[in-house]
């Protein structure tokens, strides 16, 4: 029986140190105060899109929903417990960061790195007590789908990505690139089969959505919310018109911490692009490797195509 590392709780102690130092009495934006009304009225039985109106996935509602019933169960505060939520969520995200870079790498040390990455990036840390927000819960999918990668769990990666879609739809991209790219390192006889994992894996989470919206006669409104808002009413620049006109504000949203981003982007791919060479493809560790630099491809082109500030 493998025994517990002692490496993943430290980790989570320590975010959980930071983010409690970091406190609970954020101030409630207008995004932030969005997402909580909207848990509030999911707590009181309205399904997302209904009352609310917000352009992210269901999970955006859902997830600070589940705060805010618990609080009206154990008599707390709504706001207070749903930002609670999100730290926990942020832990778990911090411990599990650590795992990825433990088995991708093979080391406690790299791993040590990951989770103390994460740690860093100072949004992260705005946001796992500061929230509710969207984006704590889809980096917890995001990190669960490199884990699943990492092991080629297809059916948990797929579930993973559908998750952190219906959370914020954007990352779609990258889930799919990451997981795509580890299958088709698979020797061929074993690529439909991952796929066929992956794709059932996806269209569980994804059928259950749409089946609770049918459910509550909210499917249109899903529709709309999810989908088509954003698909046809919504146009955004790219990642250059963004530099040339707001660069400042990317550089006041990161802070320090920014530098830590953009080494990390830069490091990712370049670590992918050296595996290549030499790749064992039955080695699972280094094949994640390679699917993790081309999702941070991916998502980076994306950004040039659609930049989300």
């Amino acid at each position: 029986m493998r025994r517990l590392d002692p490496w993943g709780p430290v980790f989570a102690l320590a975010g959980t140190v930071i983010f409690l130092l970091h406190g609970f009495g954020g101030t409630l934006t207008r995004d932030l105060a969005l997402y909580a009304y909207s848990g509030q009225q999911f707590a009181e039985g309205e399904p997302p899109y209904v009352s609310v109106l917000n352009r992210a996935g269901p999970l955006a509602h859902m997830v600070p929903g589940a705060g805010a019933a618990i609080a009206r169960v154990i008599g707390t505060d709504d706001l207070l417990t749903q930002r609670v939520l999100m730290m926990v969520l942020s832990v778990a995200a911090v411990w599990l960061m650590y795992l990825v870079g433990r088995d991708t790498f093979e080391s406690r040390l790299a791993g040590a790195a990951t989770a103390t990455s994460l740690l860093l990036l100072q949004g992260f840390v705005i946001y796992a007590t500061g929230g509710p927000r969207e984006k704590t819960t889809m980096m917890l999918f995001v990190v669960c789908t490199m884990v699943a990668v990492t092991h080629r769990r297809w059916a948990w990666a797929g579930a993973s990505v559908a998750l952190a879609t219906l959370t914020w739809q954007p990352v779609f991209v990258a889930g799919v690139a990451m997981a795509v790219a580890a299958i088709l390192a698979l020797p061929w006889r074993r690529i439909s089969g991952a796929l066929l994992g992956f794709v059932v894996g996806g269209i569980v989470p994804t059928a259950l959505m749409c089946g609770y919206f049918v459910a509550v006669g909210a499917f249109q409104e899903f529709l709309d919310g999810f989908y088509l808002i954003n698909a046809e009413y919504t146009d955004q620049s790219g990642l250059r018109e963004f530099l040339g006109s707001e660069l400042q504000e990317i550089v006041d949203a990161f802070g320090w911490s920014l530098w830590v981003l953009l080494a990390g982007l830069a490091a990712s791919m370049l670590l992918g692009a050296l595996r290549v060479r030499g790749l064992d493809r039955t080695e699972a560790p280094q094949v994640a490797i390679v699917a993790f630099g081309v999702a941070t491809l991916a998502r980076i082109l994306w950004c040039f195509r659609v930049f989300n500030g």
